[in-house]
């Protein structure tokens, strides 16, 4: 639920929703955002881990934690904890968006966990746990 200049679907939901197309229906987990100034700021893993300081991420997912449902997706990409990965041949916009705070991002994802322990769920399993209430969901047609 981000503006992007390569992704994003500005009006979706930032809550689980069942999004809706032409022929079939999904639910969906969407990346968790810190929603200021009007915005939704992108907050839920990858460069956005890196890039950010911590306590934007930890905003983020304190305002998710009072909506219905309270929860937040967050990802990370396995390269994004290995400063010493063979660097691509990229121009300079895309090599920084790519590589920046690669070397710190394993000891922030410790504190990420230690902060959080014990809150954090597999996918597949909050899937499982919002299927009986899957009607409920806000919808979000998406064509």
């Amino acid at each position: 639920p981000v503006r992007h200049d390569r992704y994003g679907v500005p009006a979706a939901p930032r809550t689980p929703f069942v999004l809706e197309g032409a022929t079939n229906r999904v639910l969906e987990l969407p990346p968790a955002t810190y929603r200021v100034g009007g915005q939704n700021l992108p907050v839920a893993g990858g460069g956005y881990f890196r890039l950010f300081p911590l306590g934007v991420m930890k905003a983020g997912i304190a305002q998710l934690s009072r909506t219905d449902p309270p929860l937040g997706m967050l990802y990370f990409h396995p390269w994004e904890f290995d400063p010493d990965q063979p660097r691509l041949p990229l121009k300079r916009v895309s090599r920084w968006r790519t590589y920046v705070g690669i070397g710190r991002s394993t000891a922030r994802l410790g504190r990420l966990l230690q902060r959080y322990r014990g809150r954090f769920r597999r996918a597949v399993d909050v899937v499982a746990e919002l299927e009986p209430v899957r009607e409920k969901l806000p919808r979000f047609r998406l064509l």
